[in-house]
């Protein structure tokens, strides 16, 4: 009787996950289609204008990498 518990339990189906997680590849094609959007559309002349801070370009700039490295830290030791 024992025997068949260790059979079944062999042969059983890994648990079921709920939802989904965005993988790390996920995210950064994210992050790379926001650059895009930022950098190289209409956006642009939004904040490229005259009366905008000369340090804005940077700030969007540091925003991207600033991203980037969180999703660097959120990715698991063996993600690949």
């Amino acid at each position: 009787m024992a025997k068949t518990a260790c059979i079944r339990h062999a042969y059983a189906l890994p648990p079921v996950t709920i939802g989904y997680t965005m993988s790390a590849l996920d995210k950064t094609l994210i992050l790379f289609l926001l650059g895009v959007l930022l950098f190289a559309s209409p956006l642009v002349d939004w904040w490229s204008r005259p009366g905008m801070p000369w340090y804005l370009p940077y700030l969007l700039w540091g925003g991207l990498i600033g991203l980037g490295i969180l999703i660097q830290l959120g990715r698991g030791r063996h993600d690949l």
